[in-house]
C-alpha cells in the first residue's frame, strides 16, 4: 500500500468536510485522474486552506467517462439536480470544460478512526 505526501493530498471544498467526516461523503471524483489514486493507498484529506481533516483508505475504484457513470457508481458522492449543474460544478472545480465524455476516476474510502469529528470543524 503507498502512503501519499502532503503534495498529494486529495483536497475537498470547506462545505464537503463535515459530510466525509460524519461518512455521508465515501467517494469522490477526480477528472483527468489528478491524484494517480490506487486501491490500498493512504491518503490525506485537506480543507481548502490545506489543513488536514482526515486520513482514508482508497477501497476501490472505477474509471470511466463521467456521463456513463450508474447511480450506483454516483453513492456516496454529493447529488446535483441534473447533468448541466454537475457539469458546471465540476467546471467551477476544474477550472476547464467538463462534459459526458470527461475521463473521470471514482474512488471510494474507508475514513480512518483518527479523523477529526464533525463537529471539531470550523466552518469556512
Amino acid at each position: 500500500m503507498r502512503r501519499r505526501t502532503d503534495d498529494q493530498a486529495t483536497k475537498f471544498r470547506a462545505s464537503l468536510v463535515p459530510l466525509v467526516l460524519n461518512r455521508e461523503k465515501t467517494s469522490t471524483w477526480r477528472l483527468w485522474d489528478d491524484n494517480d489514486l490506487s486501491v490500498g493507498d493512504h491518503v490525506e484529506c485537506v480543507d481548502e486552506t490545506g489543513r488536514v481533516f482526515a486520513h482514508v483508505t482508497i477501497t476501490a475504484i472505477v474509471e470511466k467517462p463521467l456521463g456513463s457513470l450508474t447511480e450506483d457508481e454516483k453513492a456516496g458522492h454529493e447529488r446535483y439536480r441534473n447533468d448541466e449543474e454537475m457539469y458546471a460544478t465540476l467546471t467551477g472545480y476544474y477550472g476547464r470544460p467538463v462534459g459526458p465524455d470527461a475521463p473521470v476516476k471514482v474512488a471510494w474510502f474507508a475514513i480512518g478512526d483518527n479523523s477529526q469529528p464533525a463537529e471539531s470543524t470550523s466552518s469556512q
